[in-house]
């Protein structure tokens, strides 16, 4: 009697780790044994193959890749056997974009593939303004723009640079304007500039307080403070001291803008908190009265019972009460 024929024997062979855009060959020593030769087979996914019917193919592969031969002898017997080609994750490491920073800024290099282990070293240079030059994802904070190289090396890949350019911007000359000095109840108009935006502080008693020539009406000596923002997010600030001598003097002004734009909406009487008992009334040009407010608190809004009056010219006669001597004058609503 013949020897009894051996079971067939599918052999993918071992795993593999390779560098993205490396090719290797895949396969037992040999892919095949026992059963009756000869022997067809069939590799899947065909992805990345050379051939899907010979022995030992050569993967080429963007992605980690689970590889599985079918292998069927003479007669008509079957066996299977996966296995994997790992891209190494070292593959995706990168110096990261390039990036515009404020002078001053840290910013991280590197990136979340960056990985650590397996033998994997990483370099960067140059080695100044920097936490690590050994780590995957340093920290930097240069001065003046630099051009940053990374050199990573590991078993599957070798040697690799990149190269990632961080441009440092300097901060913008803000300027909050001169200082300025008024009577208790007039308005000032701060001068600021050098910036694309602007936020000033405190808040009380300033209008138009995001732009560069706000009003301010404090009643008491203010320290005004600008933060500006240019076009490249760098930020500075200034300050400008606003002096206000006390005065109970009433300060009318003879236009307003009611449009609902949270500026300018009513019509505004320095110092009239301090006459508390004020009477206002507005005529139109033909002598009707269209407002009347006793006392008087800044509120009218260029409406006669709550409907628009239009853009025109109104008179007014301001009782400041307690005796004083009346005011009278025009007021135009600019719409």
């Amino acid at each position: 009697m013949g020897a009894k024929a051996q079971v067939l024997n599918a052999s993918a062979g071992a795993d593999k780790i390779v560098c993205l855009g490396t090719a290797v060959g895949i396969g037992g020593s040999p892919t095949a044994t026992g059963g009756t030769a000869p022997y067809t087979y069939s590799w899947a996914p065909a992805a990345g193959l050379s051939s899907t019917t010979i022995p030992n193919p050569i993967a080429n592969i963007t992605v980690t890749t689970n590889y599985t031969v079918f292998i069927t002898d003479a007669a008509s017997n079957t066996d299977s056997d996966v296995m994997t080609v790992f891209i190494d994750p070292v593959s995706f490491a990168t110096s990261g974009p390039d990036t515009a920073i404020c002078i001053g800024d840290t910013i991280q290099l590197g990136s979340i593939t960056n990985v650590t282990g397996g033998g994997t070293t990483y370099s960067w240079a140059p080695n100044f303004n920097i936490n690590n030059v050994n780590s995957p994802r340093p920290f930097v904070w240069p001065i003046i723009t630099t051009q940053y190289t990374l050199t990573v090396t590991s078993n599957s890949c070798g040697t690799k640079t990149y190269i990632v350019t961080i441009t440092v911007n300097p901060l913008p000359t803000i300027s909050a304007g001169p200082d300025i000095t008024i009577n208790e109840g007039q308005t000032a108009v701060l001068l600021g500039s050098g910036a694309a935006q602007y936020y000033w502080s405190p808040q009380f008693y300033i209008t138009y307080q995001n732009t560069s020539n706000p009003n301010a009406e404090p009643p008491v000596t203010t320290t005004y403070f600008v933060v500006g923002i240019d076009a490249n997010g760098c930020i500075n600030y200034d300050f400008m001291i606003l002096t206000v001598i006390p005065d109970d003097s009433l300060y009318i002004y003879n236009t307003f803008t009611p449009n609902n734009d949270g500026e300018n909406d009513t019509w505004y009487i320095g110092n009239i908190s301090k006459y508390p008992n004020n009477k206002l009334t507005i005529y139109n040009r033909n002598g009707r009265v269209v407002f009347q407010e006793t006392p008087y608190q800044n509120t009218w809004n260029g409406r006669e019972f709550g409907i628009e009056l239009p853009a025109a010219t109104y008179y007014y006669i301001l009782d400041p009460g307690d005796g004083k001597k009346p005011y009278y004058g025009a007021v135009t609503i600019i719409r």
